[in-house]
Formats: C-alpha cells, sequence, structure tokens
C-alpha cells in the first residue's frame, strides 16, 4: 500500500536547478518579466476566485506563446484556480507541464494539487502527488499530508488515510488535531469506528487534544453502526479531553440510541444539550422524534414536536411523520390526525408517509368509515394515491366487518392502475373470510396467479376459513392439499379450518383423519383442531374416540376449554355413558373450567337416561348455586327426576321457575 514517502530535510527555496537542469530561477524571471508577469498572476489569481478557471489555463497557454515565460507563482495561481474548481485533472496537467517547462514546483503547487484530489479527485494520484514531491527533495508539510489523508477518506481509504498518519513521524513531521481528524474522518466514512475510536486514543497519547469534529466523525461512525453505547462511551470521554460537545455530536448521539431503540437516554440526551446551551436544531429534534418512533413512545414525540414550535424551529414533514408513525404504532389515531392537521395549518404538504401512517392507525382500530373518508381526502387535497394506503383501508373494512366495501376497494385499485399487492389480496380474503363469503375468496385466490403474484400462507389459511365457515368441508380438503402444489406448507391454522369444516357437517371420519394427518406431518395439533374433532365425534355418537381425544389433549399440554370438555360430555349423553359424564364434570372442576347450562344440561340427560334420578335433582341443586338457569330441557328432565323418586315440592318450585320465565329457552 502506498504510504507517505521518507521526506528529506532541504530547505524549501525556489530557485535551485531541477532534475531536469537548466532552469531559471523566478528571481530571474521576474527581473526579465518585470511587473507584466505579476499583473498575469494577480490576474489569474481573480480568475479562480471567480471560479474562472478555464481562463486562467488559457491565460497559462497565451503566456508560453508570447510571453513572457510563466514561472511558478504564476503556475501556482493556475493551478489553485484549477483546484477550487475541482477540477483535478488540470492542476496535474498544469503541474506536469510545469516540469516539463523547466520549472521548479514547490510545496504549494503539490498541496493545491493534493487538495484538488481531496475534493474530487481518485486517491491514487493525491498519493502520486505527495510522492513526486519527495521526489524533487520537497518535504512535504503536515497541510500537503491532511489533503492526501482526506483524499484517501473521502473515497473509503481509510487504510491509507491512517498509514499516512503513522508515516508522519518518520519524515520529522509531528501530526497536528488537522492531520489527525482527516484520518479519523476517513474511518467514519468508511464505518470503522473501532479504528476511529483507537485513533482519538492515540491522540490522547500523544499530547494532542482531539477536537469537536474529530470527536463527531467517530460519534457518526458510531452512529450508523447502531453502537449507541459507544457514543455514551465518548461522550463521557470528551471529559477527559477537555474537548466540549457541539450539536453535531449531539444530534449523532441521540440518533444512535435512537437506532439502539433507546429512546430515554435520547430523551436525556436532548435535556443535557439545552442544559448545556447547546443550540439544538432540526436535526436534533428530528433525531429525537425518531427515537421515540421506535420505542413506540407518542407522548415524549409530541414533546419533542412542541419543542421545536417553542424554539422557533419550523418542523420539517419527516419530523411530522415520525411523530404521526409514533401515534400510528400506539394506536393513536386521534393524536395521528391531529398532527396531520398541524401539517397543513403550517403550511406543509403532507406526503404519502403522512397519509399512511395516519391510514395504518385507522386500520389497527377497525376504523373503516375514516380510513374511506382519508381515502376521499387524498383524492380531493392530494397528494395523490398509493396502494399501500389502500391496503391500510382494505384492512381496516376486514376489521370492521365490511366484506363488501373492501372489494369495492379492490375494484378502485385496478381502476386507478395501482398493481394490487399481496397485502391487498389477503386483507381482502380475510374480509371475505369473516363475512362467510368462501365464493369470493376462492375467487381471489384464482386471481392472485394471473396478477404475478404468489400466495401466502396467510392468505391460503384465510380461504380455507371461509370454506369452513360456509361448510363446504370438501373445498377445504381440496385447499388443504393443493397448497402442497404452490410450495406452501399447510400449518397448525390450515388443518384447524379443515377439521372445523368436517365437524360442522358432521363428518367426524375426516375429521379424525385430517388429526392423524397433523401428527403425521410432524404437526402438533392445535387446541382448536381437537375442539373440532371432539364435536365431530360428539355429532357422530363416538363417545369412546371424544374422551380419547380429550383425553389426549392434556397428553399434548394443551388445556381444553369449557366448549371443549361439553362436546365431550354430550358425547357421552348421547350413548348413556353418565358416569363418565360426571367424571369430566369433575375433571372441569379440578381444573378451574367454568361449567355452563349446557354441561349440566348434557349430564342430566344421561343421568336419566341411565334412570339416575336422584344425581338428576343433584345437578339441578348444582346448577342453583352456580346462579345458572336451567333450560327447558333441563327443566324437563329434571320434573321428569322429580316425577320418578317422588319429589313433588322440587316439582312445585321448578314449574314456579318455568311460570316466571326465568328459565332459559334454546333457540
Amino acid at each position: 500500500m502506498a504510504a507517505a514517502p521518507p521526506c528529506r530535510s532541504r530547505p524549501r527555496g525556489r530557485g535551485c536547478a531541477g532534475p531536469r537542469g537548466g532552469a531559471a530561477s523566478p528571481r530571474a524571471g521576474a527581473r526579465r518579466s518585470g511587473g507584466g508577469l505579476r499583473e498575469c498572476t494577480a490576474a489569474v489569481v481573480g480568475l479562480g476566485r471567480r471560479g474562472q478557471w478555464h481562463e486562467a489555463c488559457r491565460t497559462l497557454l497565451q503566456l508560453r506563446r508570447e510571453g513572457p515565460r510563466p514561472d511558478v507563482t504564476l503556475c501556482n495561481a493556475v493551478v489553485s484556480a484549477c483546484g477550487r474548481s475541482g477540477q483535478w485533472s488540470s492542476t496535474i496537467a498544469v503541474l506536469t507541464d510545469a516540469r516539463w517547462q523547466g520549472l521548479w514546483p514547490d510545496l504549494f503547487t503539490y498541496g493545491a494539487s493534493t487538495s484538488a484530489c481531496e475534493r474530487s479527485g481518485p486517491w491514487a494520484v493525491a498519493l502520486e502527488a505527495l510522492r513526486s514531491a519527495a521526489a524533487w527533495a520537497l518535504l512535504p508539510d503536515v497541510v500537503l499530508c491532511s489533503a492526501a489523508m482526506g483524499a484517501c477518506g473521502k473515497q473509503g481509504e481509510w487504510l491509507q488515510a491512517l498509514q499516512l498518519l503513522l508515516a508522519m513521524p518518520t519524515g520529522s513531521l509531528q501530526p497536528d488535531i488537522i492531520a489527525a481528524s482527516a484520518a479519523v474522518s476517513a474511518c467514519e466514512r468508511a464505518g470503522r469506528w473501532e479504528c476511529g475510536l483507537t485513533a482519538l486514543e492515540e491522540l490522547h497519547r500523544s499530547a494532542l487534544r482531539p477536537d469537536t469534529v474529530a470527536c463527531s466523525a467517530v460519534a457518526s461512525a458510531c452512529e450508523k453502526a447502531g453502537h449507541w453505547l459507544q457514543i455514551l462511551g465518548l461522550l463521557m470521554g470528551m471529559r477527559r479531553f477537555s474537548t466540549r460537545p457541539d450539536v453535531v455530536l449531539c444530534n449523532a448521539a441521540i440518533s444512535g440510541c435512537g437506532k439502539g431503540d433507546q429512546w430515554g437516554w435520547a430523551a436525556a440526551l436532548l435535556e443535557a444539550a439545552r442544559e448545556a446551551g447547546l443550540q439544538v436544531d432540526l436535526v436534533t429534534c428530528s433525531s429525537a422524534i425518531s427515537a421515540c418512533d421506535r420505542g413506540g413512545q407518542w407522548r415524549s414525540a409530541l414533546e419533542s414536536l412542541r419543542s421545536m414550535l417553542r424554539l422557533q424551529l419550523s418542523p420539517e414533514a419527516v419530523a411530522h411523520n415520525a411523530a404521526i408513525s409514533t401515534c400510528e404504532k400506539c394506536r393513536r389515531w386521534e393524536q395521528a390526525v391531529g398532527l396531520l392537521e398541524d401539517m397543513r395549518s403550517n403550511g406543509l404538504r403532507p406526503d404519502l408517509v403522512s397519509h399512511g401512517a395516519v391510514g395504518s392507525a385507522y386500520e389497527k382500530v377497525g376504523e373503516w368509515r375514516l380510513s374511506l373518508q382519508l381515502l376521499a381526502d387524498m383524492h380531493r387535497r392530494g397528494p395523490g394515491q398509493s396502494v399501500v394506503i389502500y391496503n391500510t383501508a382494505v384492512a381496516a373494512c376486514e376489521k370492521g366487518r365490511q366484506s363488501g366495501r373492501a372489494l369495492v376497494l379492490l375494484r378502485d385499485v385496478r381502476r386507478m392502475r395501482l398493481d394490487p399487492d399481496v397485502v391487498t389480496f389477503g386483507a381482502s380474503v380475510a374480509a371475505c373470510e369473516k363475512a362467510s363469503r368462501w365464493e369470493a375468496a376462492l375467487g381471489l385466490l384464482a386471481e392472485l396467479p394471473m396478477q404475478g403474484l404468489q400466495p401466502s400462507a396467510v392468505i391460503w389459511n384465510s380461504a380455507t376459513s371461509a370454506c369452513e365457515k360456509g361448510r363446504r368441508w370438501r373445498l377445504a380438503i381440496f385447499l388443504l392439499g393443493a397448497a402442497l402444489a404452490w410450495g406452501l406448507l399447510p400449518n397448525a391454522v390450515t388443518y384447524s379450518a379443515a377439521v372445523s369444516a368436517c365437524e360442522k357437517r358432521k363428518r367426524w371420519e375426516e375429521a379424525l383423519g385430517l388429526l392423524a394427518e397433523m401428527w403425521r406431518v410432524d404437526l402438533e395439533p392445535h387446541l382448536i383442531a381437537c375442539s373440532a374433532a371432539v364435536s365431530a365425534c360428539e355429532n357422530g355418537q363416538r363417545w369412546a374416540d371424544a374422551v380419547a381425544l380429550l383425553a389426549a389433549t392434556h397428553l399434548l399440554g394443551l388445556r381444553p376449554n369449557a366448549q371443549t370438555c361439553n362436546a365431550a360430555v354430550s358425547a357421552c349423553e348421547k350413548d348413556v355413558r353418565w358416569g363418565l359424564a360426571l367424571g369430566l364434570i369433575q375433571g372441569m372442576r379440578e381444573a378451574r373450567l367454568e361449567l355452563d347450562w349446557v354441561t349440566y344440561t348434557a349430564a342430566a340427560r344421561a343421568c336419566s337416561r341411565g334412570s339416575g334420578w336422584g344425581l338428576v335433582l343433584g345437578l339441578m341443586e348444582e346448577m342453583d348455586r352456580d346462579r345458572l338457569d336451567p333450560d327447558a330441557t333441563a327443566c324437563e328432565t329434571a320434573l321428569g327426576a322429580c316425577e320418578e323418586t317422588q319429589r313433588c315440592e322440587r316439582a312445585l318450585a321448578l314449574l314456579s321457575q318455568v311460570e316466571r320465565g326465568t328459565f332459559r329457552v334454546l333457540e
């Protein structure tokens, strides 16, 4: 790798002959040219200040043709003019031409050429200029080395910059803070925050005090890498350097804490900056708002926005959008809408990001009417339309069970020539599923490939669930098998929907088959699938299978709910297994499940069919203790038990309850 050449101690005079020999000294040139050359040099300096580097080069060429002969001072002025305009190739051309003309370029010539490369040229050319200066017996100074390091840093050559810094002492040069800052900035641009921190420590050990620029560069590198802890360490270490942080470093620290989800530290740094008398700016407050956005702290975000107004800073759209996004994540749609209106009242034009965040806030709370109103406002006021915002409106309609409006929005997306994506179709299919519109759900599923979209597992599950709610068990099982053809692996949700579809049509054999298939493919059955299978067995009068499945749920670590247990009790009732029914009730009590009138009624019927009249009356008394109203079936069963056991008083009490109308009437 190229590094600074070894420097030779030599006087820096201009009047010595170069390697080509015969070069005229500048003093001799000045005597021959008189005042004309000085006037030309002054004119070239003026051209450089005005950015007219072309004219400066033309002046040099004209002097070469017509005289007086240019000297190094005039060449330096031309090099400086080209360098000011970032014309690094022209500076190198003038430098090379000066050598061919027998002139002796000085440190200013090489420094201006290197500075031009620092602004816009290749780093290798800057290093070549540094080597060339040493070859011409010139001792590169700190300014020249700093410019070369800056050129390396701007093009990501951080290692070259560090090597130059380390080579300076070998050439009897003591690095100053400018040179060190150039090396640190090179590390920052390359994201080498570790090397930047090491360079700062080396500066401190070399009795140099790192300035704010160097510390800010390292903090910026740490911020880009998300190393917020290192930034805080740097801030505390600046006390050792006796360096006072500025607002740029504070901004990097707040932004780094935000990226690390440390919104508390970000807020504390903002408060500390104010107390230290730093003039916080838009970037400071915007970084604090973004940190609050990542941390979901909507109150802190709004307070930071208000602080910007108190400081007479005009918040930009980015700051408002971050605050709106924070409110959206926290489901504070009222505050999000208020911020949107504030943007308009402050003369800002809300963009698609602003509207998208508000639309997402509406979607999270199911405010479908407001979502549709937002779309209407965007049609009227701008800023155009986006499929992302339509997606939030479709999802809001889905949560509000407005399947018809969701499908209308999907048609609007096509009409406006916006490309619907998987999210659009997913929300639309979910809306159809909630409304039991299985035909529409399958139609959307079939349309996905025609749009060049791959169905997701979520969409497939929604379509299967739509078939389940529509009692289309064959279609549900078909979708289960077709998922593999689309490269989708059916999960527990898919199987549960198919099992529930079979249960609704009393297809207990298919339900048990699907449950067995879940075990074969190493899928742990979901409680919904097990409950549906128990209900299917109850409908098919398969009490043994129902009880076995209920026991299996315990072995799988699942906690059956009251509905599952009720289905098993009902299955026992249909086969007059009253002992098992009572055992299941006891198990429900031990599991602290709430028994309802369905549980008691099924158990009472099982006992009555087994002539357990005393047990029937005992169950009715337990219903009274649980403050449950018996339904007509339970009353009929209890009256039969009273008749068989000749409990006239109990029968009269039940009849009185019937007259008061307090019993539950089955629909």
